[in-house]
């Protein structure tokens, strides 16, 4: 048996076919492929935690990649927006533990318009989500995978197929709206009734005072001038570190609530992104999000936003955007059009009160 050499762009081309991709067009580094990887590992090891998903994947791409292509945080990014949509759910390991492990969503389609689908959840061992037949009218873009089939029988064809409708509404899971220092006056009363907090080693806090635009740079530890309230992460014997709301006097945590406390089938780090937000519009230095006209294209544009968002706000943009390739420092960005114009500004000016940027 002879053994031949392969350079990196023929590895990548061999993986992109192998995770059902048109190689032509998706290089085994672009979001489509890194999403895509993770479905794929995340249908052989699951249940497992986030993070041995990202180690599994990164394993083989990041070494492959080198150092100017995909990195680690990418594929956190790329974990946590597949997570949002419901690709992968995360449920707690036990009813009373607050680790959390990550399991299959289950396969599920949400009707963007009529005849466009978006397709949710994985089959376990690496098993398509549909047909060869079907496969062929999903379109791979970002983190999402869209099919386009007949209006008048896409949806039946769908759960034929073993996939079950999630209406829009149920889906979506949009909290109620509320001004933002409404919204950081009920969780401050929360805090104010908490159990004294004692030693909390190891608690990292993220720093209103530092700018929105940069969210990992806003995160340090507890400093001895430290006093107010703060979204913190503090570590776990097993597990993520938990997120909680601490009330900080002279540098030392002083009373302290695990995150969440208004759902508590929500993800902790979604109330806490909404909190932090809240928090930075009450102090007048409202998180931003920046829009950008396409040129030559009529009422379409780009929204960029440079910080993590909550779950149902990452659903809300899948449906009615479609991702592209992050620029300019952005976290994430979506292509817009038309009236889904308008719904996302909505979104993010009243739910998570954001301000354009110039």
């Amino acid at each position: 048996m002879t053994l031949s050499p392969l350079n990196s762009a023929e590895v990548s081309e061999r993986l992109a076919r192998r995770l059902g991709l048109d190689p032509t067009v998706h290089d085994a580094f672009t979001p489509e492929a890194t999403a895509e990887a993770l479905r794929r590992a995340a249908s052989l090891v699951c249940p497992a935690t986030p993070g041995e998903i990202v180690d599994a994947v990164a394993s083989v791409l990041v070494p492959l990649a080198g150092k100017d292509g995909v990195n680690r945080q990418d594929l956190v990014t790329q974990t946590d927006l597949l997570i949002a949509n419901g690709d992968l759910l995360v449920l707690r390991a036990s009813v009373q533990g607050t680790a959390r492990l990550v399991y299959l969503g289950p396969p599920s389609f949400v009707t963007k318009v009529p005849g466009r689908y978006l397709l949710l959840g994985v089959r376990p061992e690496g098993q398509p989500l549909l047909d060869a037949e079907l496969s062929e009218s999903i379109a791979h873009e970002g983190h999402l995978r869209c099919a386009t089939l007949d209006p008048g029988n896409g949806g039946d064809l769908l759960k034929a197929a073993g996939l079950q409708e999630q209406r829009v509404d149920r889906w979506l899971r949009l909290p109620r709206p509320m001004s933002a220092g409404d919204h950081v006056t009920a969780l401050r009363l929360r805090l104010s009734v908490a159990l004294e907090a004692g030693l909390v080693a190891g608690l990292e806090i993220l720093d209103p005072a530092k700018p929105v635009h940069y969210y990992r740079g806003r995160w340090r530890s507890l400093e001895p001038y430290d006093g107010g309230d703060f979204i913190g992460r503090r570590p776990q014997a097993y597990g993520a570190p938990a997120w909680c709301f601490v009330q900080v006097a002279d540098g030392r945590p002083k009373r302290l609530i695990d995150l969440p406390v208004e759902d508590a089938a929500a993800q902790a780090r979604d109330e806490a992104w909404r909190l932090q937000a809240a928090i930075d519009a009450s102090r007048g230095t409202p998180q931003r999000y920046r829009v950008r006209m396409l040129t030559g294209k009529e009422a379409t544009c780009v929204l960029d936003l440079f910080g993590p968002v909550p779950s149902w706000a990452v659903r809300q943009l899948d449906l009615v955007g479609t991702p592209v390739e992050k620029s300019g420092g952005a976290l994430i960005s979506y292509r817009l059009v038309g009236a889904a114009i308008p719904t996302a500004k909505e979104l993010l000016t009243d739910m998570l009160w954001m301000q354009p940027r110039d």
